[in-house]
């Protein structure tokens, strides 16, 4: 009858699974300690090895790409901001509004309205440049 109760200091079983975890995890303490221990010191004057170099090679060039990319994704986002009076576009787009592509300079230089500039360039194909 005393076999059926439980003594205070007993231990449960443990199931067989958990001692092979437990022994895997050992032998796998033991196999990092033994690595670590086999592993030269590195020194400031170790030259890295051709594995190192190579995948240091590999990070720059994929971080060139995604740099690339980033740039050109940046540079298809913004429209490029054009000027008044310059390029062969009798027209721009000014803030959502078509205007015609000339500067006041232009006009104080040959010393006609907008009306008349645009008439003698759309006649002759070519910006006026000196007063008539």
């Amino acid at each position: 009858m005393f076999g059926l109760f439980k003594k205070k200091d007993e231990k449960p079983p443990v199931n067989s699974g958990t001692k092979r975890r437990q022994a895997r995890a050992k032998q796998k303490e033991a196999a990092a300690k033994k690595r670590a221990s086999a592993a030269p010191a590195a020194s400031s004057t170790a030259k890295p090895s051709m594995r190192q170099r190579e995948l240091a090679r590999r990070q720059a060039a994929a971080t060139k790409r995604v740099k690339s990319v980033q740039a050109k994704s940046a540079a298809a986002k913004a429209p490029k901001r054009s000027k008044f009076g310059v390029g062969s576009a009798k027209t721009i787009t000014h803030k959502g509004r078509e205007m015609a592509n000339v500067d006041a300079s232009q006009l104080k230089a040959t010393g006609m309205s907008l009306r008349s500039y645009m008439n003698a360039w759309n006649k002759t194909g070519k910006r006026p440049t000196k007063k008539k």
